[in-house]
């Protein structure tokens, strides 16, 4: 299988880098026309004895897999260029650069087929470091590492033609990204841990480059992902050329980390995704993090091994940002998906009961202020399920400051505002403005003002993509709100699980369902109903409950939301989606997740193991414009009638790229297991 090629290979690969690392066949002191005319005449003997050096042995880096394996992050092998200097009679610094020189020019020559100047060449800006590495470090070859790794042509160019020069092919392992650019604001990128050594050889080195995560999961999970270095023991005859190697401890590598992501889910929502938007879509049942997408995105590739400064420059400066992860990095103003978190605040201090109706005009004056509906039309009075449906501003105003901050507060940390969900990335924190935060940043607490505009997820708060997700988790459970998990678990090199994370309760909802219920009918009817905000959300297949938002953000600009979970009567899936820009949440977010659920559902195929996990949505469905509540019989009756060809929701899938249980090996399976 492919597969099974591909750890052939990377074993292969191994096992040259380890063999490779003996100087090149001393130059002969007249070998070629161009060899002569630079004087160098390189003896067989050089001074001193044998030489023993230990070197570290730098371990291969874990993989990142989703839930079910499929791989996202792993190593591959590379070869680039590396010169072996002989031992040169007269070693003066001008020889040796003059032998560095000439062996470029040839690699330039053979391989690439131009002269020194071409972009493609590879150059040494100083002669320095050849002189450097000839005196301090020349056991071991001078790597020319960098953007242009040697083709197959080029390779096989090198080790049959330049190897009279002191040149070899020399294997590196890379990090590798299978996906392009698939998550890439979570899985991160690595970099070089430092360049390497001129200074004299000394025990302990490394053998070749060492990698450390710069952003994202490979940041934050650097230490699991490195892995144990080994230890070899080498042998240089008087000549400095290897007699002996003797392996004192063989690499371990890093751990692999089983992310919570569905990639066929990631994909499906990153091609959905356009400006500048983010998708989250969670698990009710337990916050696994199934997508968490952010548009526009990069290829961690472009920075393996490193990337150009023009080509970073490029990321950088671009005005929408795609090294910005808004999924979970943002802090936006919520808008009117808080309307919820604020109507459940009501219910349970007993301000309003579902049948409770407020007036909804088109502005209403509070303190010295107009504040405005969303319509300038008064709509006259209505019940909570409509306010949510029609997301009237001026009934929320006049509810939220009949119940006052510090309930609103509450549950809004209850339901993880204003705190880091603790996903093993750095993300926003979010702002919930309690009146100490308003004290400390305005210098007086929250004016009536202060909670209207609270009330309506507008003012100071500000909370990311993924806590709004989290939020949706608890309205669609009806009992917990699940902390966001983005890792399941680690398994070490041998594929045995070594740590694992269970769902986390955040907080309680803690609500009669008749009076959950009442908040999941106004939901439901966003989508379902006539006068619903977020009809443009409608998903053929399942029942959708939802809620629409739309905040002033920045200076004469929107920020748009649609979020809410599905199916309506028998959630599986919270979601968020935010867009910057747009007229309204029902016009610009509301069409995203549509596209995306109706492709989620459309496209299952269980038999393909295409969204195996998509549960077959079930026919019974609540009323769009109903009163009333969801009876607690039918949030029981999980519709988990699903056809034969339906698998269960399936626990995480261990990797297949190692053995699960390790055989007997002899030396180098031993050393090269993975």
């Amino acid at each position: 299988s492919m597969k099974l090629l591909a750890r052939l290979i990377i074993h292969l690969a191994f096992l040259c880098l380890f063999l490779m690392m003996a100087p090149a066949k001393a130059v002969q002191p007249i070998s070629l026309k161009e060899r002569a005319s630079n004087g160098l005449s390189p003896s067989a003997k050089t001074q001193g004895g044998t030489k023993i050096l230990e070197f570290t042995i730098p371990a291969p880096r874990g993989q990142i897999v989703d839930r079910v394996g499929r791989p996202l992050a792993q190593n591959r092998v590379a070869y680039f260029p590396g010169l072996m200097f002989p031992h040169l009679a007269d070693p003066s610094d001008d020889r040796i650069a003059a032998f560095g020189a000439a062996a470029l020019e040839q690699l330039n020559r053979v391989a690439f087929g131009s002269k020194e100047g071409d972009t493609a060449n590879y150059r040494v800006k100083d002669p320095k470091y050849f002189i450097q590495h000839y005196h301090n470090r020349r056991w071991l070859p001078y790597l020319l590492f960098g953007k242009y790794e040697l083709t197959d042509r080029q390779k096989i160019k090198v080790d049959n033609e330049l190897k009279d020069f002191g040149l070899i092919s020399h294997p590196v392992y890379l990090r590798h990204y299978p996906r392009k650019h698939f998550a890439g604001h979570i899985l991160g990128y690595v970099g070089i841990t430092s360049p390497m050594l001129t200074r004299p050889v000394e025990n302990g080195d490394p053998l070749f480059h060492e990698w450390e995560g710069k952003s994202g999961l490979e940041a934050t999970l650097n230490d699991d992902l490195t892995g144990t270095p080994g230890r070899v023991n080498i042998i240089f005859n008087k000549e400095g050329r290897e007699i002996e190697r003797d392996i004192l401890q063989a690499p371990i590598p890093g751990k692999t980390m089983v992310l919570t992501l569905d990639a066929n889910m990631q994909d499906l929502a990153e091609e959905v995704l356009s400006h500048r938007s983010s998708m989250v879509v969670m698990d009710c049942n337990n916050g696994d993090v199934l997508v968490m997408a952010s548009h526009p995105g990069f290829n961690p590739n472009d920075f393996i091994p490193a990337i150009t400064e023009r080509k970073y420059a490029k990321l950088r400066d671009n005005e929408s940002k795609p090294l910005y992860g808004r999924a979970f990095q943002a802090g936006y103003p919520p808008a009117s998906t808080f309307k919820l978190p604020v109507a459940i605040a009501a219910l349970k201090e007993g301000v309003i009961k579902p049948s409770s109706t407020f007036d909804c005009p088109g502005r209403m004056r509070i303190g010295n202020q107009w504040k405005h509906n969303w319509t300038s039309n008064g709509e006259g009075r209505m019940t909570m399920q409509k306010a949510i449906a029609r997301s009237c501003n001026t009934w929320f105003y006049t509810v939220g400051m009949k119940v006052g901050s510090e309930p609103l507060v509450r549950e809004a940390r209850n339901f993880g505002f204003g705190q880091p969900t603790g996903i093993p990335l750095a993300e926003t924190a979010g702002v919930l403005p309690t009146n100490a935060w308003m004290m400390e940043h305005r210098r007086h607490h929250m004016y009536s003002g202060d909670i209207a505009n609270f009330s309506i997820g507008q003012g100071d708060i500000e909370a990311s993509p993924l806590q709004v997700a989290q939020a949706m988790t608890g309205i669609a459970s009806g009992t917990d709100i699940w902390r966001a998990r983005l890792v399941l678990q680690k398994q070490n090199h041998r594929n045995e699980v070594t740590d694992s994370f269970k769902k986390q309760s955040l907080g309680r909802v803690e609500m009669s369902d008749q009076l959950l219920g009442a908040i999941r009918l106004g939901m439901v009817d966003v989508v379902h109903a006539s006068h619903g905000t977020g009809k443009q959300g409608y998903c053929s297949y399942a029942q959708m409950a939802a809620k629409t938002g739309t905040a002033e953000w920045k200076k004469d600009k929107k920020m748009t939301w649609f979020a809410g979970f599905i199916p309506a009567n028998d959630p599986q899936f919270a979601f968020a989606v935010a867009y910057e820009g747009g007229v309204s949440g029902g016009s610009t977010a509301a069409p995203i997740a549509k596209k995306f659920f109706t492709s989620l559902y459309g496209r299952r195929n269980p038999s393909s193991d295409l969204f195996a996990e998509v549960r077959t949505p079930g026919d019974d469905k609540i009323k769009p414009g109903s009163s009333g509540s969801v009876a607690k019989k039918q949030s029981a009756k999980r519709t988990r009638k699903k056809s034969s060809s339906t698998p269960p929701n399936r626990p995480p899938v261990k990797p297949k790229t190692v053995p699960a249980k390790p055989k007997k090996k002899s030396f180098i399976k031993r050393l090269f297991g993975r």
